[in-house]
């Protein structure tokens, strides 16, 4: 086994992902999920994955865009998270609903790709867009 670092921790584990996903989730969580959706860079995935850990997020689920959670850059910058929240991966959005609680409260976030400019509307106007997303959503339940 070797490592892509120049000044390794020196710290090895070897353990069975099947065995992982057995013993996580075990403690008191938040009734919150994590959707990441296309995150292929794995420093930003990992960073994502520790903070929800952090915040305590009851489990993790990444769409079939992602980068893997057992990408070595992953797995360092995640700081133990795949031992503490239940991830689920590779999952597609027709399949989403599977790994949400019934009536799910929806969060969006989301970047600006290179190149596109920012809209510029109103925090009024903002809020009654999220108003009308949110109400369409109890709609279709």
């Amino acid at each position: 086994m070797w490592s892509d670092l120049t000044t390794p921790t020196g710290i090895m584990a070897g353990f069975n992902k099947s065995q992982v996903a057995q013993n996580t989730g075990t403690g008191e969580s938040l009734p919150l999920t994590l959707v990441c959706d296309n995150i292929r860079t794995p420093d930003n995935l990992g960073s994502l994955m520790r903070i929800a850990a952090c915040v305590g997020v009851g489990k993790i689920v990444l769409t079939s865009g992602c980068v893997s959670p057992w990408n070595r850059k992953v797995l360092r910058a995640a700081a133990g998270t795949h031992f503490y929240v239940p991830i689920v991966e590779k999952v597609s959005w027709t399949d989403l609903p599977n790994h949400l609680p019934s009536y799910p409260q929806v969060v969006l976030c989301d970047m600006l790709k290179e190149g596109e400019e920012e809209v510029d509307i109103s925090k009024q106007e903002k809020q009654e867009r999220l108003d009308f997303l949110e109400a369409r959503w109890r709609e279709e339940g």
